[in-house]
């Protein structure tokens, strides 16, 4: 993206002057050669300049009066790609800061030293590294499950059921609870009780590689 430059009330070239006794007179002038740098000192010189019609140019002229604007009136033009700042010399003169009219976006898929937002592209979703420098997306898992590693997965990271986590279910004295869980066969589930788990209405067992546990005995 080229930022577009000069044209404002603060871009003029101007040459002191002595009136009478008064010295340094603020004095404006016009066709003076505007060049424009990286640094303010020292650095790289951009001469891959567009003018206000898009005309490839290598440094711009300050208006002389003959073109509709005032004398000495930096017009608009445009910097090398996806530079916002410059350091710019009137007619060889000392180095002023000129800011383009628009600054970038601070939305970070424009900036490449910060993450794309769109990474995160739904509620839960977790962002760990691939490699150096290569976030990559982990989806939530299953209520209650617990983040592992896993040197095999893409992120080194997977979620994991685990069976104290969020998954026990304890005897209220008729029934095991909370009742969500008693048909929960997602994951492993403690069941801590008297009355085994597979004879009370409403209890689904697991049928997964794993298995549920009971923790009690009959009374």
């Amino acid at each position: 993206m080229r930022y577009p430059f000069g044209g404002t009330l603060a871009d003029w070239t101007f040459d002191p002057i002595s009136v009478g006794e008064v010295d340094n007179v603020v004095h404006s002038i016009g066709n003076v050669e505007i060049t424009c740098w990286s640094e303010r000192v020292g650095g790289q010189r951009y001469t891959d300049l567009l003018d206000a019609d898009g005309q490839p140019v290598s440094h711009v002229l300050s208006s002389g009066g003959d073109d509709g604007a005032a004398v000495g009136q930096i017009p608009v033009f445009f910097g090398p790609d996806d530079v916002p700042r410059m350091w710019v010399a009137a007619g060889g003169g000392p180095r002023a800061l000129i800011l383009a009219h628009e600054q970038p976006s601070t939305d970070v898929v424009n900036d490449p030293a910060k993450l794309d937002r769109s990474l995160y592209s739904r509620r839960g979703v977790l962002l760990a590294a691939s490699a150096a420098d290569g976030p990559v997306p982990v989806d939530p898992g299953l209520d209650g499950s617990v983040l592992t590693a896993d040197s095999a997965a893409a992120a080194g990271v997977r979620w994991a059921s685990s069976a104290l986590a969020g998954s026990i279910l304890a005897w209220t004295g008729n029934d095991y609870a909370p009742a969500a869980l008693k048909t929960d066969t997602s994951r492993p589930r403690l069941f801590v009780g008297p009355v085994d788990p597979a004879t009370v209405t409403g209890v689904v067992m697991s049928t997964r590689d794993w298995h549920d546990t009971w923790i009690g005995s009959a009374a």
